[in-house]
């Protein structure tokens, strides 16, 4: 949500808004405590109706940093009295209803001020977006939980005479190899670092927050146990996931994290389907993709081109590797970043054929508001990435208990992200969807991550066959693919593996989806 406006909290031991001459906390301040600055006191205390309304307006947003809604409400209002027509006073109370989840209230607030500033202010415009669109998802996630409260749409139906089997339908889990020690992890993060050490820090931000999650019956693995993987496969392969998609990380030539991969090609085992993403964007300390602290750097060349391709070409001749079209499938994370990505594309290709192989088909994610596909980035299809493109959820903040003080991270209700991604329109490109479990990072970023909530294995299985059967629609079966996110990001509380709560469930579900019932009913058609 976008404020207008510079606002900052007003500082007891600066002047005071009236014009008195005094500090603050010697005048209009002195009535209250800091956190009830000028809250309850007349208008005219202020002195003139100008003062009175910029002091109203600080003290109310003030009140609304501090999650304080209903007193931000009061004294938006009060601010509203004294100037009915003032497009930035109806824009924030709009903001506040928006975060007590009162959307129709916010809707007509945050429309009569971008009426008044005739659509000049960004942040009107953006926030007043925003509002209608949460409005949309909410009313299709009310439908979600229908479905679920529905006893007969919370699992597969009990006779396989009622349903019909679908096996068509590729599922690809996304697998992170960061589960076993690398010198560079030793020297950047302590020594014996690996995921599991986030996981296992991780703390409650609220009352009922799953935090930390806690591995099941595969144990906090290492991979230098080759058994491990091999154990993995067996389990993805009874619940019918039909092969894992391993980060891949390359450097200009310089490769971390590879160990898992290459046993992999070299030993023959696991005998279970893979491909590789390309995890192109720099490694740095604050785990969210930006460029702050820099570790790794990526970096883009023609000669880099050629020199990945060649990496990885060994990769595409295994039989194991997953194909579309007889193609090698190389999924791409950060198409965006690739300065010209159809010239390195074309030099893939190139190489590839020069190598007597197929050329890949390269599947570029849509993350970070990535808007660069087919025609600007040269690549096959794309794929959808969530949590990227879900939206944030302001009320779900203020229904925790025991909400932790210094926890100053976002919230998305997984209902409305299941309603968002099925009510999206169906692109004019390839493209194959994404599906997630749960996600909370707070292992990654304790205190200013984001944290799904709500999620379910019901939930998770009700989404997943319904992207099941729009994908068994698809007339090329090669491309009847969809992607979970994740087998195994522990630390993004995004995995599928067993856990201590949930156990199998969530395997239990990517294997119940398959399962369609005749007659069965689309949710709701996309773009609705």
């Amino acid at each position: 949500m976008t404020f207008s406006g510079d606002r900052q909290k007003s500082g007891r031991n600066s002047l005071c808004a009236c014009g008195s001459g005094k500090r603050y906390k010697h005048c209009c301040g002195g009535h209250d405590d800091h956190r009830d600055r000028g809250r309850g006191v007349p208008p005219g205390a202020f002195g003139s109706a100008k003062a009175a309304l910029h002091e109203l307006m600080q003290s109310a947003l003030t009140a609304q940093q501090e999650n304080d809604l209903e007193d931000a409400e009061r004294l938006y209002r009060l601010a509203l009295d004294l100037s009915p027509e003032n497009a930035d006073v109806l824009h924030m109370l709009g903001v506040v209803h928006f975060s007590k989840g009162e959307l129709q209230l916010a809707e007509s607030l945050i429309a009569a001020a971008e009426a008044l500033s005739k659509g000049s202010i960004p942040s009107i415009s953006h926030n007043l977006a925003l509002v209608r669109e949460s409005a949309i998802v909410a009313r299709d996630a009310k439908l979600i939980e229908s479905l679920l409260d529905a006893s007969e749409n919370q699992s597969a139906p009990a006779s396989a005479g009622i349903c019909i089997q679908e096996q068509s339908i590729r599922l690809i889990a996304f697998y992170l190899p960061q589960f076993h020690r690398i010198p560079e992890n030793d020297r950047w993060w302590g020594e014996g670092f690996t995921e599991w050490v986030n996981v296992k820090k991780a703390r409650q931000n609220f009352e009922g927050h799953y935090q930390p999650h806690e591995a099941g019956e595969l144990g906090y693995y290492d991979l230098n146990d080759e058994g491990v993987l091999i154990r993995q496969a067996e389990l993805a392969k009874e619940y019918g996931i039909s092969g894992f998609c391993f980060y891949y990380y390359w450097f200009s030539g310089r490769r971390l994290l590879e160990m898992p991969t290459d046993r992999l090609l070299r030993s023959g085992q696991p005998d279970f389907p893979y491909c590789l993403c390309w995890a192109n964007e720099n490694w740095s300390r604050n785990w969210d993709g930006g460029n702050r602290e820099i570790l790794v750097e990526q970096r883009y060349s023609p000669e880099d081109a050629e020199k990945f391709i060649l990496s990885v070409i060994p990769h595409f001749r295994d039989s194991r590797y997953i194909r579309v079209n007889s193609r090698p499938l190389l999924m791409v994370y950060r198409m965006d970043q690739i300065p010209d990505p159809i010239s390195t594309i074309t030099i893939w290709r190139t190489v590839c054929w020069r190598n007597n192989i197929e050329p890949p088909y390269v599947v570029a994610a849509s993350t970070f508001g990535n808007k660069m596909f087919l025609r600007e980035g040269g690549a096959d299809a794309v794929y959808e990435f969530p949590p990227h493109g879900a939206t944030v959820s302001f009320p779900l903040r203020g229904r925790l208990k025991a909400l932790h003080p210094e926890a100053k991270g976002h919230f998305v209700s997984y209902l409305q992200c299941i309603a968002k991604f099925l009510a999206k329109s169906n692109p004019d490109y390839p493209f194959f969807p994404g599906i997630i479990p749960s996600w909370d990072n707070t292992a990654r970023r304790q205190n200013d991550g984001l944290c799904m909530l709500d999620s379910s294995p019901a939930a998770f299985e009700l989404w997943l066959r319904e992207l099941v059967y729009r994908a068994s629609l698809k007339p090329v079966a090669d491309e009847r693919i969809i992607f979970i996110n994740a087998w195994n990001e522990w630390a993004e509380g995004c995995h599928i593996e067993p856990d201590k709560r949930y156990g199998r469930a969530w395997l239990e579900a990517c294997r119940n989806a398959r399962l369609i019932p005749k007659g069965y009913r689309t949710i709701f058609e996309p773009g609705c």
